[in-house]
């Protein structure tokens, strides 16, 4: 506001007050406050339609904002914001550690009440964190399905071989190799317990309960009364034990190996003919080929 004062002869004859209105003019695009689009950290475990976080922006040419998500980033589906003018981030569709772990998308604040429609952009990254959502299993990873994005197992069988009247106190070696589980959630790689819940026949086998090594504490008398045992064997998670998965351990009991394998004869004679193919048969009297045995009494057939 200024004053306008009129004189003649040192005599005030009017006074005027002139008051000026500043325009203002959209010259300004909002800006995101730095705090509210950081790196955000979200379980998996995050119930769908929560408000994870809140942008805000600012207009220094006081306009009303609004904001939208890019649709053509591959993550937008994830989220949806709230209300238009809200800045409210909410969770859309169900997050998955095990699929995705990292997620970012695209936010525009956009101004609401003016022609120019000035906008600012700014890209939110989220760090999927892991949650106790998935149950453990034996490993190797035998896979059921060829789907890339998750991987799902059966527990494969483990196998071993040993000898009736085998010396106690051994550690059994299995195929395809140590009976092993881990947490399914790899993020979290939850401590797992072993048991034996059946076949551990009145203590012949015990189990490492922090390992998984099992030892066989007296021999197998007679393969033929027990040509084959069957373990089930369990690994839990130890602070959540409704977590847990089962295998199978088959042990096939063998005979002694009391002959070493003998030659059915103990010369063999062949001939074959100068400068043919260097891959032919040896042939024998009689024209016949030539055959190599071998038999070992261990073993009937």
């Amino acid at each position: 506001m200024a004053s306008l004062t009129c004189y003649e002869d040192d005599t005030i004859q009017s006074v005027y007050r002139i008051m000026v209105e500043i325009l203002n003019e959209n010259d300004n695009r909002p800006k995101f406050l730095e705090h509210s689009i950081t790196t955000y950290n979200i379980s998996e475990l995050t119930a769908v339609n929560t408000v994870l976080f809140t942008v805000q922006a600012k207009d220094a040419d006081d306009d009303t904002i609004m904001y939208v998500i890019d649709p053509a980033m591959p993550d937008a589906s994830y989220f949806r914001i709230d209300l238009p003018n809200s800045g409210r981030v909410v969770l859309a569709k169900p997050l998955d550690y095990e699929t995705k772990a990292q997620l970012q998308f695209l936010i525009f604040a956009v101004e609401m009440n003016t022609k120019q429609k000035h906008n600012a952009s700014a890209t939110i990254k989220i760090n999927v964190l892991d949650g106790d959502d998935q149950y453990p299993q034996f490993l190797p990873c035998i896979l059921l399905s060829q789907d890339q994005s998750r991987s799902v197992c059966t527990n494969p069988i483990y196998t071993v071989n040993i000898t009736e009247k085998e010396q106690q106190d051994i550690t059994l070696h299995f195929f395809p190799g140590p009976i092993h589980a881990e947490d399914g959630d790899k993020g979290l790689r939850t401590q797992l317990s072993y048991a034996i819940l059946s076949g551990a026949d009145n203590g012949r086998f015990q189990i490492n309960n922090v390992t998984g090594e099992i030892f066989m504490t007296r021999p197998v008398e007679n393969r033929l009364l027990t040509p084959n045992l069957r373990l089930r064997i369990m690994a839990a998670q130890v602070d959540d034990p409704k977590k847990y998965t089962v295998a199978t351990a088959l042990i096939r009991v063998l005979a002694v190996n009391q002959y070493p394998p003998q030659f059915n004869r103990t010369t063999y004679k062949g001939f074959i003919i100068e400068n043919i193919s260097p891959v032919t048969f040896v042939s024998t009297y009689g024209n016949t080929v030539l055959v190599i045995q071998a038999y070992d009494r261990d073993f009937r057939d």
